[in-house]
């Protein structure tokens, strides 16, 4: 009995071993093939990564370096902490010292404050001097929060570049009151319009420590509990979330275009919301591409540093002196340009006066020359004339000429004086007067005309001591009856 119940008890044993073997085995290969399914939802449900953190534009760091010597200090002088006013319009008076605050006409910018009332989007001043006025507020509490800003609106990070005043309007209530020992998250940016990229992502951030600058003190430490020394800021951007844990301006692209949405939170080290009014922010913003603003300009970096630099500087003037000269030099090239290139046509001008002139005057002297000669020739012949002719007017008897003597002295004096007409050659003359043209040009001229004057008065009394000496018809027919 005792050996059967012995073995009972062991197939009992082997047989539960068994089923308990064979449970195992189906539990371990359903437990291989569900794991993948939760992993394959996870990666579906997960939101794309789209936003790049990228470095700010490289002009913003170039201007900022005349801003970097400023450490502005914020203050508000009205309304007081916890004051009452019986209006539903506030007026905020501001003294900022160690920050010029002014806005560039031209480009619309300049060094500003931004100031935030309760939990709204900010409005920037451009001045301290004028009072900041906010009408038709809700009666109860408003905080009043504002920081120095730079131009393209990142903010002053200093010690006493923030100020912060709480007051009520007829009443106090619990609304809009942060708790000042508290940390404090001040929303910034992104905000409106945006035509660029990247876009700023900026806060303000107060009563925790700043780990970004390395500013953490021993006071800070105690004030603040451990998990909210550990403080981080979670931002999220179209259901995309990261976390920042340094007091850092922040440059992003890929936005979509059209409507985007952000929110920031204060989260303590345990990544729990650290409770205070304003901790929690939502904004929605718009981007649209190819935007022509001052901001977007420079973002693509259509403005240089030196056209920009109005913005960070007001005395600055922007050097168009130095791009006149440069005009001037141009102007004075282009003048310099057009007499070389209108002196050769003076020069053609006159080479073709002179040339005109040459072919005149050489054509004056081939005309001319051959009367030169005519000249030179008939006061030889008139010459040789007189010698004739006077010797027949001493004797007249004696030697008086026959009709035939003086036909054929008259011809053969004709004939002199037609023939250096025809034996002149145009063409021997020419070469010659082309050589001595230039220097001879008026000379000849001047002669030739007393020539011509001489020659022809000479001419006359050759003429009339012809005629006077030549025996007229009655003399002849005497002569010859006396003969006969």
């Amino acid at each position: 009995m005792f050996n059967q119940t012995v073995i009972r008890r062991g197939a009992k044993l082997a047989l539960s071993t068994l089923l308990i073997c064979v449970l195992s085995l189906g539990l371990v290969s359903c437990g291989g093939e569900e794991p993948p399914q939760p992993e394959e939802t996870e990666d579906i449900s997960k939101p794309k990564l789209t936003l790049t953190e990228v470095p700010p534009p490289a002009i913003f760091e170039e201007l900022r370096q005349t801003l970097d010597s400023y450490q502005p200090q914020v203050s508000i002088l009205s309304p007081k902490n916890g004051e009452v006013i019986e209006d539903t319009r506030v007026s905020i008076e501001v003294d900022v010292k160690d920050y010029p605050l002014f806005k560039n006409e031209d480009l619309g910018m300049g060094p500003h404050l931004h100031v935030i009332l309760d939990n709204q989007p900010y409005r920037a001043a451009y001045t301290a001097d004028e009072p900041i006025i906010f009408e038709d507020l809700s009666p109860g509490t408003h905080t009043i929060r504002m920081f120095a800003s730079r131009p393209w609106h990142e903010s002053f990070k200093n010690e006493g570049a923030y100020a912060v005043v709480t007051f009520h309007l007829f009443t106090e209530t619990g609304d809009n009151a942060p708790d000042s020992e508290a940390p404090l998250l001040t929303y910034s940016r992104p905000k409106a319009t945006y035509g660029a990229e990247p876009i700023l992502l900026d806060y303000y951030l107060t009563n925790a420590p700043i780990r970004g600058f390395e500013q953490e003190s021993n006071s800070e430490v105690e004030v603040n509990p451990a998990s909210q020394r550990d403080w981080r800021v979670r931002a999220t951007i179209n259901g995309e979330s990261f976390i920042m844990d340094s007091w850092l301006p922040v440059y992003l692209e890929g936005f979509e275009e059209g409507q985007n949405w952000i929110k920031l939170e204060l989260l303590d080290g345990d990544g729990n919301p650290i409770e205070n009014a304003f901790n929690t922010a939502a904004r929605l913003f718009t981007y649209q591409p190819d935007g022509q603003d001052t901001l977007s300009q420079l973002v693509r970096g259509e403005l240089t540093a030196e056209e920009a630099r109005v913005i960070v500087d007001a005395d600055y003037q922007v050097p168009t002196e130095e791009v006149t000269p440069e005009t001037e030099e141009e102007a004075v090239t282009e003048e310099e340009v057009t007499p070389e290139a209108e002196t050769p046509t003076e020069e053609e001008v006159t080479e073709t006066e002179e040339v005109t002139s040459e072919t005149e005057e050489e054509v004056t002297s081939e005309t001319k020359t051959p009367l030169e000669e005519e000249v030179t020739e008939t006061e030889e012949v008139t010459s040789e004339t007189e010698e004739e002719v006077t010797p027949e007017a001493e004797t007249p008897i004696e030697e008086t000429m026959t009709e035939e003597e003086a036909t054929s002295e008259e011809t053969e004096t004709v004939t002199e004086k037609d023939t250096p007409t025809e034996e002149t050659p145009t063409e021997e003359v020419t070469p010659e007067t082309e050589e001595e043209v230039t220097p001879e040009a008026e000379t000849p001229t001047e002669e030739e005309t007393v020539i011509e004057k001489e020659v022809s008065s000479e001419e006359t009394v050759t003429e009339e001591e012809t005629a006077t000496e030549m025996p007229t018809e009655e003399e002849k027919e005497t002569t010859s009856n006396s003969q006969k």
